[in-house]
């Protein structure tokens, strides 16, 4: 979960309860948990930019700058891969699990939300 105000992204369990709270995010909004890798991706309003956190402590092991306005992201858990639905630029951007940046779809009109299809399993 984020919070914008406070600049916080919270962990919290399947149960609801909160399992650590890290903080100094400027304007976190959109976030996807990848659970096989144990990464969590959080799109920073405030900086235009996208983390990705290790859920167990927190740190920052991926940083992308110049997504301007990350709203929602989608994690493909067969990939790893973070698609960003970037309402500042109109595009979709995809990045790989590294945080490469693999491609920039310009072609949307404020984009809000997104979500993946994975495929068959």
């Amino acid at each position: 979960m984020t919070c914008y105000s406070t600049g916080s992204v919270v962990h919290v369990s399947s149960g609801g309860g909160v399992l650590a709270t890290y903080t100094g995010f400027s304007g976190p909004y959109g976030v996807d948990v990848d659970e096989f890798r144990g990464v969590v991706w959080v799109g920073l309003d405030g900086e235009s930019a996208v983390v990705a956190l290790r859920t167990s402590d927190g740190a920052t092991l991926v940083r992308v700058a110049g997504i301007s306005h990350p709203r929602s992201l989608a994690v493909n858990d067969r990939t790893g891969e973070c698609f960003v639905a970037a309402i500042g630029s109109h595009e979709l951007v995809r990045l790989a699990a590294d945080g490469t940046v693999l491609s920039r779809n310009p072609n949307f009109s404020a984009p809000f939300d997104v979500k993946i299809d994975p495929g068959p399993r």
